[in-house]
Formats: structure tokens, C-alpha cells, sequence
């Protein structure tokens, strides 16, 4: 068509006027047909381009972010082989928020690490040697990336793609869901979504003793067990032993009142109910509050300085925080200025404090000020030296230099213990799977591994390199935590460097396991 004219209506020569001068048909026809020819245009460029926000669940061939290339490689790779084994195969996901920043709770480090763990597990159930060869066991373990978005907000989607991998016609053969996330208010809502598809879930980190769901078991204690664990510590140290109604042992909780931080509220719940209030020891009712989700969080920690130091007739012995590595940072700050710093003060919190564990250009306190800071840790690799028992050798050794261990596969610290928590929950996973398989039946369905996860026992435990792993309660009533897990008590030094100081449980004494002594 010339610029300015038209076509007549009889399809002619052009004429003058231009397209506004043309019989009303006309120009409604010329519209329909640039509106069909955009729409086919724009749907043929969607087929042909995905844009890479949209998607959320990949078998590694989906690159989510930069700094997870190695790994889902790594992910890709063994899945190709698996899929062309002619082997049975199921299909295990990894969900946590991978698509995330640096400010966030799940941070782009926390989602490579339980990666890398996820791997590891993967190859080691696949081939037993740590060689080329896919071991005898059924069915082999292909692993799915499962992205809910920054703080896990974008779960709907995901939930979604994964209840229909789990149907027992989907080529995808999905039969469990790890990882999850943090204690939060939308990692309850996803597995509650994760429940009514009937999908089986195994979570790494979450800790909170009140998330729960029809058919979620966890690796990790639970905050309850991590306070008991704490209090099982406490009562072995001199100053707690020394305590007497003349001079008591008395303590202070700084508490975290984010109201969608599932984690934090229930620390603290946890905290004031293990503690045994008597004539020599007493946590005070009177707590520093702050909310770091709203504005001024900072200047509402700083606060607490003073009146933790005002407290008569002397500051507390112990305060308890209850509350995340940000908040932390910030309250070890203000300690360091404190008014009253000739009067030791120990600050002992939950396992968020993994977050500060790797080495700082600027100390996180400045020394000599009299403060010692323990946490509760879900796995350290120092108890695979101190506490041998309380973990599987065989297990902590895949974490080793061999060919296809992991400080040769990824020649990275994984001191933080999201690796290894990942890979004990994907080995769960596999472990429950495997339970339920059969001759008859090499490839068991999703609605199985409940079963499969009922089976792991005092007796049948799985070897978790954070420790045995198994849900049989002293009544017989699996409950999806595992009972009397291992809880590492980890000192934090100023420079951001760790060093566990002991080894506790819910009763004191963390389970061994089946393995013979060497």
C-alpha cells in the first residue's frame, strides 16, 4: 500500500484520500486482519520463546540464575542419564525460593547450597560405588527444580505444576517434594496446597514446631527440640551450676515479633517454656521486643542495650534472642557499646544464626567487650570429628575429596549446613521411595511414600550425614520429626568464623545409629 492512499473498493489503482476516506467495511476488515496477524505473531514468538520468569519447575535445563549454572548442570546431566537408562525412574523436586536477592530471608547462596546437597544425594542413591555405574537399587532419582520466587511468595504456580507431576498418568513421575523453605507464613500455605494434591514432603530447614501438614516430614528438629537441646547445654555450664537464690542466674529474651516470621514467634514460644524457673534461675516476664519487618527495627534493638543494662541488681547472665542472622548482626553491634560491658553476658540463639557463620572483613563485635554468642545449628560438619556416632561415616565421607564427593565436585565451605540438610532430605525421600518399591511394582506412585516414610525407624533409620534421621516416637506414633535429632551447640567468634562447643538432643544424648564401631 502507497503512504497516504488507498485501495479503491474495487481493488483498483490507488486513489487519493488515504485509509479515513475508505467505506467503513473496509477499514473493519483491514483491522481484523492486523489483529489476527499480531495475535498469530505474538502466540508463535510465546512457543517459540519462553519468557525464562515463567518458569517454575525445570529438570536443570531451565538456567534460574547465573550462579547455579555448575550445579543444575550437574542436575541436567545425571538426569539425561537416568532418563536413558532404561531404567525405572521417579522424579524427587527440590521447591525453595531460587529466584531471590541477597536482602532476602532465602538469599541466591542459601538456594545453590541445598542444590549442590540436593545433587549429592542424588548421585550417591543412583551409584552406590561413587562410579559411573547406576547401582541395583530401584527405582534411579531424577531431580526437579522447584522455584517459588523471592520469600517463597510465588508459590501458587509451582504448587500447581507439581500436584499435576505427581498424578499417576504425568510423565514426570514426581513422587515426593523437598526443601520448602524457611518457617514462614507462605511455606505453610504452599504445603498445605502441597497436602490437598497429596504430594508427600520432606522439608530440609524448616523448624518451626507448629508448620505442619498431612504427609510433611522434616530432617530438621524442630524449635522445640532446639530449645530443649539449648537448655540440656546450659544446665552443664559452670555459671548456670553456680546460680543460688543470692545470686541468681537470671535471663532476658529479645523477641522478633514479624508477624509473617513463623520461625522467630515460636522460638521465643519455645524458649520461655523450656526454661525452669526456680529460686536460683528465672527468665524475666518483662522482653525487648522489635519487628523487623517494619521500619525501625534497628533503632528498636539498639534500645534493648539499656534496659538490659539497667536490670538490677546486675544484668542478666544469658538473654535469649529470638529472632533472625539480620537482627542478630544488629544486636551484637549495640552489645559491643553497652554501658555495662565489664559484666559477661551470653547471648545463645536458634539455628537462623548459620547465616553470620562465614569469615568478615568488619568483626561482628568487637572483642574484649565480655560477649559470648552459641547457637543451636542444624548440622555441622565438626560433629562429623567430635560426635562420630551421631552421624552415618559413610555418609560424611560423600562430603569428602573423593572423585564425586562433594569438596571435589564444588570446592566450596558448606560449614552454613544447607547442603548437608538438602541432601539428608532428599536421601529420605529416596530412602521412603525405596521402602515402598518392589519387583512388582519398581516405580511406586506418589500416594506411596507416606508408607515409605512411616517405614524409617529405630531400626531402619536413614543415615544422615546431620545425623541419624528417623520418626518413631517412644510411643510408636510417627509424627514427621524425627526423634531426638542431633543438635549441634556452635560458639560464634567474632571474625564470623564457628566451632562447635557441644553436641545435644531433645533428651541430652543425640540416637546412634546401626553402624558397627571401627
Amino acid at each position: 500500500m502507497t503512504e497516504g492512499r488507498e485501495v479503491s473498493p474495487k481493488f483498483g489503482a490507488p486513489t487519493p484520500g488515504g485509509i479515513d476516506t475508505a467505506p467503513p467495511w473496509y477499514r473493519k476488515l483491514l483491522w481484523q486482519i492486523v489483529t489476527v496477524t499480531v495475535v498469530a505473531i505474538l502466540t508463535a514468538a510465546m512457543v517459540l520463546w519462553r519468557p525464562w520468569s515463567t518458569v517454575r519447575v525445570t529438570d536443570g535445563s531451565d538456567l534460574f540464575a547465573d550462579s547455579l549454572r555448575e550445579v543444575q548442570g550437574l542436575i541436567f546431566d545425571e538426569n539425561e542419564r537416568v532418563i536413558s537408562s532404561g531404567r525405572p525412574w521417579v522424579s524427587i523436586a527440590v521447591m525453595l525460593p531460587i529466584r531471590t536477592t541477597d536482602d532476602a530471608r532465602n538469599t541466591p547462596e542459601d538456594a545453590r547450597r541445598h542444590l549442590q546437597g540436593a545433587y549429592l544425594a542424588q548421585y550417591w542413591s543412583n551409584h552406590p560405588n561413587g562410579d559411573d555405574k547406576f547401582g541395583d537399587n530401584a527405582p534411579l532419582i531424577r531431580i526437579l527444580i522447584a522455584d517459588t520466587g523471592r520469600e517463597g511468595n510465588e508459590w501458587r504456580d509451582t504448587v500447581t505444576q507439581l500436584g499435576k507431576m505427581a498424578k499417576p498418568e504425568n510423565d514426570e513421575r514426581l513422587v515426593a517434594v523437598t526443601g520448602l523453605g524457611l518457617s514462614t507464613d507462605t511455606t505453610q500455605q504452599a504445603v498445605n496446597a502441597l497436602a490437598n494434591e497429596g504430594v508427600a514432603m520432606v522439608g530440609s530447614v524448616i523448624t518451626a514446631t507448629e508448620l505442619d501438614a498431612p504427609g510433611l516430614f522434616r530432617v530438621a528438629p524442630t524449635n522445640s527440640d532446639e530449645a530443649a537441646a539449648l537448655m540440656n547445654h546450659l544446665k552443664t555450664t559452670p555459671a548456670w551450676k553456680s546460680a543460688s537464690a543470692t545470686t541468681p542466674y537470671k535471663a532476658y529474651l529479645v523477641q522478633d515479633r514479624a508477624g509473617d516470621d513463623t520461625y522467630v514467634q515460636d522460638l521465643g514460644r519455645q524458649y520461655r517454656q523450656v526454661f525452669p524457673n526456680d529460686d536460683a534461675h528465672t527468665l524475666l516476664k518483662a522482653q525487648g521486643d522489635y519487628d523487623s519487618q517494619k521500619e525501625g527495627a534497628g533503632n528498636a534493638i539498639d534500645a534493648q542495650i539499656d534496659t538490659i543494662c539497667s536490670i538490677q541488681p546486675a544484668p542478666p547472665r544469658v538473654i535469649f534472642f529470638a529472632g533472625r542472622s539480620d537482627g542478630l548482626r544488629t544486636f551484637l553491634r549495640a552489645l559491643s557499646a553497652r554501658h555495662c560491658s565489664d559484666t559477661p553476658i551470653t547471648v545463645v540463639t536458634g539455628d537462623g544464626a548459620n547465616n553470620l557463620n562465614a569469615p568478615v572483613a568488619e568483626p561482628l563485635w568487637v572483642d574484649g567487650v565480655k560477649v559470648d554468642i552459641f547457637y543451636t545449628a542444624l548440622a555441622s560438619p565438626a560433629t562429623w570429628q567430635n560426635n562420630p556416632a551421631a552421624v552415618s561415616r559413610d555418609t560424611v565421607r560423600r562430603f569428602g575429596q573423593c572423585a564425586n564427593c562433594f569438596a571435589t565436585l564444588f570446592s566450596e565451605p558448606f560449614d552454613e549446613g544447607d547442603a548437608i540438610m538438602s541432601h539428608d532430605a532428599v536421601l529420605t525421600a529416596v530412602t521412603a521411595t525405596r521402602n515402598v518399591a518392589s519387583q512388582q511394582n519398581p516405580r511406586p506412585g506418589a500416594d506411596a511414600i507416606p508408607n515409605g516414610l512411616y517405614q524409617i525407624n529405630a531400626t531402619n533409620p536413614v543415615p544422615g550425614a546431620s545425623g541419624w534421621i528417623y520418626f518413631q516416637r517412644e510411643d510408636g506414633i510417627p509424627d514427621g520429626v524425627p526423634y531426638n535429632k542431633a543438635v549441634p551447640i556452635v560458639q560464634l567468634h567474632s571474625n564470623g568464623t564457628a566451632s562447635q562447643e557441644a553436641m545435644s538432643s531433645r533428651s541430652g544424648e543425640p540416637p546412634t545409629g546401626p553402624e558397627p564401631p571401627r
